[in-house]
């Protein structure tokens, strides 16, 4: 399949989100499509797959001009799209999420006739090495699983032109790896991917051509064979970006022996969910100034330590002291009172609230402080001014500070959850992939912040599963896996090699699981 996006422009309000922007994709070509946040990626795949409709261009599909008014019309042309956020139903398993749309009727979901389906989805995980557990609810599933449903259900309707939109976003590295393997495979089968994604080690190793976007215009393309990282991240914002050399340069180096006051102190505290024990017996010290990195694959417990911390889960044992005072207790309330700050793991389910406001969301958690407050009365004046602040101080790319948070692209509503955690003077910071979703020039610069907040003598926990990023700005980093601890490094320690064995579950020192 060969698809032509010729001078598409797009508007919304203010903002214009598209100018005049072609592109083409070849039979069988994996095309990277780059930018900053908010610079257009999404809104033009968006317009290819019939969910916005463009206010001026051309669509060309094998050569004839197309009229895509919705979904189901790129779908006809054999056009999917596998958003950022999952759109699958919970409560279904794999196999009726793959099938869902694509029958003719209830009887279709009889156990019997959901047979005759199966054969069919079993050979396509074979096909492209994407396995899945069938008869699992999706709701059980972890998110690498539910990505690859979501490919399996473009796959299925027999899918030519594949748009992944930051596919990699949720997933762990390798998760990511199998991906992008499944990626390649689906090239060799003659399938056309456009690969939205800010994470340029997957441009590199992956795409046939990159296509870089800027502010809603059309930089420039670069072919395989010209694509290095810092052409690419130039292109992207404008500048070269050098994150090591960059953040080396205003970490303040701790004098040798040197030990801040301790700030928190987690004593053995343990906790259970549905499946049982989620956190076993965990006990670390932050001290006043230090970054203190959490590492490990996803799942294995760094969210249900950070909601622990941050009261959101109750221990069935052990304390968590804060400043000399056991706050083991307390609510999330009296933990934002005393300083606690929180970037959640999920932004758009733990981070906002989407139909609210811009202004509304920056606030959420601190709208019964006195700055924002009197008397139970909103101060919309001073609200709308933080909000306005934060827009310009992170780079939103917002209208204004009354659009509702759900229209922003991911990238920029991950802003707002950072802006929100710094918006007043954190004792301790809890920041969970702080950095998910953003563009290298974002992520410079919410970095940067993290390091400044250290320096200046904050707190920070900081869980994130790149573990270059975090052996980058950490001071120590502690790994886990299945709830417990295996072991904690300090800096002049951190080896890749160490953290990975203790991420598949062997304790520093070489004992085992």
């Amino acid at each position: 399949m060969e698809v032509e996006m010729k001078e598409i422009s797009k508007r919304f309000g203010e903002v214009q989100a598209l100018d005049n922007v072609s592109m083409k994709i070849g039979s069988g070509e994996i095309v990277g499509l780059v930018g900053e946040n908010g610079a257009g990626k999404t809104t033009l795949m968006n317009i290819l797959y019939g969910l916005y409709k463009a206010d001026k261009g051309r669509i060309i599909v094998n050569g004839r001009e197309t009229n895509i008014q919705s979904p189901k019309d790129a779908i006809s042309h054999k056009i999917f799209m596998v958003h950022q956020h999952f759109k699958l139903i919970g409560n279904f398993t794999s196999l009726e999420n793959i099938i869902l749309g694509s029958t003719s009727g209830r009887e279709d979901f009889k156990r019997m006739n959901l047979q005759v389906y199966r054969k069919r989805i079993e050979e396509l995980m074979r096909e492209h090495k994407l396995e899945i557990p069938l008869d699992e609810k999706v709701k059980n599933l972890p998110a690498g699983t539910q990505q690859r449903i979501e490919i399996l259900k473009a796959l299925y309707r027999m899918a030519e032109l594949l748009i992944l939109d930051e596919p990699t976003t949720n997933l762990t590295p390798q998760e990511t790896d199998e991906l992008l393997r499944s990626v390649l495979e689906m090239k060799k089968r003659g399938i056309s991917v456009v690969l939205i994604t800010h994470k340029i080690r997957e441009i590199v190793e992956t795409v046939d051509r990159v296509v870089v976007l800027r502010k809603g215009k059309l930089v420039g393309e670069v072919p395989k064979n010209e694509i290095t990282p810092e052409k690419v991240v130039e292109m992207m914002v404008g500048r070269k970006v050098d994150l090591e050399s960059e953040l080396s340069n205003i970490i303040v180096p701790r004098a040798p022996g040197a030990e801040e006051a301790e700030i928190l102190r987690i004593e053995g505290i343990s906790t259970t969910g549905d499946e049982g024990i989620k956190l076993k017996d965990i006990s670390l010290a932050v001290r006043r100034g230090e970054i203190f990195g959490i590492a490990g694959v996803s799942g294995n417990g760094q969210k249900e330590l950070c909601e622990t911390i941050m009261g959101i889960h109750r221990p069935i044992k052990g304390r968590i002291i804060y400043n000399g005072k056991d706050l083991s207790e307390a609510d999330v309330k009296e933990r934002i009172k005393q300083g606690f700050r929180f970037i959640p793991e999920d932004r758009m389910i733990d981070g906002s609230l989407p139909t609210m406001t811009l202004s509304e969301n920056i606030i959420l958690g601190f709208q019964n402080f006195e700055q924002f407050q009197r008397h139970g009365l909103l101060l919309y004046e001073k609200i709308n001014e933080s909000a306005r602040k934060a827009i310009a101080e992170y780079e939103i790319r917002a209208p204004n500070v009354k659009i509702r948070v759900g229209k922003l692209s991911g990238g920029n509503i991950q802003k707002v959850v950072v802006a929100r955690a710094l918006l007043l003077e954190p004792g301790l910071l809890i920041a969970y992939n702080p950095t998910r979703g953003l563009d290298i020039g974002a992520t410079e610069k919410i970095l940067r912040q993290i390091v400044e907040l250290r320096n200046s003598g904050v707190s920070i926990i900081m869980v994130s599963e790149d573990l270059d990023e975090l052996m980058l700005v950490s001071d120590k980093i502690a790994v886990m896996y299945k709830g417990e601890i295996m072991g904690i490094l300090s800096k002049e320690s951190f080896d890749k090699s160490k953290i990975g064995l203790m991420m598949a579950g062997i304790r520093e020192g070489g004992i085992g699981k």
